[in-house]
């Protein structure tokens, strides 16, 4: 399992270090833009628990077919509400990152040329 985790960990590491510098940006600029910042912060933080925590289940859901006695095709099914859940996620945070970048901005005046 260990090995299993290290291997995602290593695949994902580019996006786990711009998750990182993301995270360390939001707090380093928090007093000037509190509001964004925040909205920053809980979209990177719950992207983080997110990869985390389907990683797990990845892993662990063949052995639930095991101990369950389930056949492939009910494996499939629950791969495919595990993998509509994860996309909804990353919805969710995407949402919050672009709503992060746009709260407070002042209406202004739109420069055509």
């Amino acid at each position: 399992m260990i090995s299993y985790f290290l291997m995602a960990l290593l695949q994902r590491s580019p996006l786990l270090l711009v998750i990182l510098v993301g995270i360390i940006l939001s707090i380093a600029r928090w007093k000037r833009h509190p509001n964004g910042s925040l909205i920053t912060f809980i979209g990177l933080c719950l992207y983080l628990i997110k990869l985390f925590a389907f990683t797990a289940l990845n892993y662990w859901i063949p052995s639930l077919r095991e101990s369950m006695n389930w056949s492939f095709a009910a494996l499939n099914n629950l791969f495919t509400v595990l993998h509509v859940v994860n996309d909804i996620g990353f919805a969710v945070v995407i949402v919050l990152l672009v709503s992060a970048a746009f709260v407070h901005r002042r209406p202004g005046a739109a420069t055509c040329s």
